[in-house]
């Protein structure tokens, strides 16, 4: 994994919905806005936008009530058994891919760091678990930096 850690003083920063664990652990992501004992966190660079690709991929496209065009349809497929095999799951991901190409374009500026632009995503690998799928994404931003990550998608009631 090629993961900076970059500075946040001078940038704009989200405030970070999905951990990612530093190299030496498993790269697998964790929902938590308030970690135990802390006030919360923030996040800037390439894992800025890694977090804005996972939650325009699992956002299902319409369900945002005054951004209907965001998002993709990669969960609402994965969720209504449209995903049955290895082949079914890169194939939606590669469409989600392009649909979320085109939104963090449009949003984007200029004036954008380029390690919190998207270049492209790879679904490195994916599992299909008892109660979900367990994917393993590297996304690549403009300035060449990349991060990898495991996402846990549960779906289960």
């Amino acid at each position: 994994m090629t993961t900076t850690y970059v500075d946040y003083i001078g940038r704009s920063v989200d405030v970070l919905a999905y951990w990612l664990p530093g190299q030496d652990s498993s790269g697998l992501l964790t929902l938590e806005l308030l970690a135990q004992g802390e006030g919360g966190r923030i996040v800037t660079g390439v894992q800025k936008l890694a977090q804005r690709f996972l939650m325009r991929m699992l956002t299902i496209k319409g369900s945002v009530k005054h951004w209907p065009d965001q998002g993709t349809y990669f969960m609402s497929d994965l969720l209504t058994g449209r995903i049955r095999s290895l082949t079914d799951l890169a194939s939606t991901f590669a469409m989600a891919l392009s649909e979320i190409q085109q939104q963090s374009a449009a949003e984007e500026l200029q004036s954008d760091p380029d390690d919190e632009k998207l270049s492209t995503a790879e679904l490195v690998s994916a599992e299909f678990l008892p109660d979900g799928v367990s994917l393993t994404i590297r996304v690549t931003s403009v300035s060449g930096s990349h991060t990898e990550f495991i996402a846990p998608l549960t779906l289960a009631p």
